[in-house]
């Protein structure tokens, strides 16, 4: 099937002295015509638990809209904010997006992070935004919304 998604990323690892590289690629081939692309620029809030997609998206080339039962099969968000300290913080089990959160996933400021979470509903993957300190380790909650590109293949479940 085609309109796969491809990613590929390298890594400079360890200390100067002994500097090593690690790559890998992570693909998702649809399985059928169930899984489906969406494309959203997105405003990321303050808001505690806050669904990263929402049902007013609709998938490309067509007129369906995303459901709170669809499930991410490959997802790719990059926090598209250029102000040093603007961070998006994500979660997977709909609990609270909470800067200090122990599952919390950050973004900083230009970063993108791409993942397969296959089981993920788009009920469960919540986001907000979070203020970063000099290491982009979040600090506080976000006082300004942040702003994302979301690419996802979702599973359009039928209800």
């Amino acid at each position: 099937m085609a309109d796969r998604a491809s990613a590929s990323l390298s890594a400079s690892i360890l200390l100067d002295e002994i500097k090593a590289s690690m790559s890998g690629s992570q693909i998702y081939e649809p399985v059928d015509t169930g899984d489906k692309w969406v494309f959203a620029e997105i405003q990321v809030t303050t808001t505690a638990s806050t669904d990263l997609l929402n049902t007013n998206d609709s998938y490309l080339g067509s007129s369906t809209q995303v459901a709170t039962a669809d499930k991410f099969r490959w997802l790719c968000i990059k926090n598209i904010k250029t102000n040093e300290t603007a961070g998006i913080g994500f979660v997977l089990d709909a609990g609270t997006a909470s800067y200090d959160e122990v599952d919390l996933i950050v973004i900083g400021p230009g970063e993108m992070v791409i993942i397969k979470a296959p089981n993920c509903t788009v009920a469960n993957l919540h986001a907000r935004a979070c203020v970063l300190d000099a290491n982009l380790i979040p600090i506080s909650q976000g006082t300004a919304s942040g702003r994302a590109h979301v690419a996802a293949i979702l599973d359009d479940v039928p209800e």
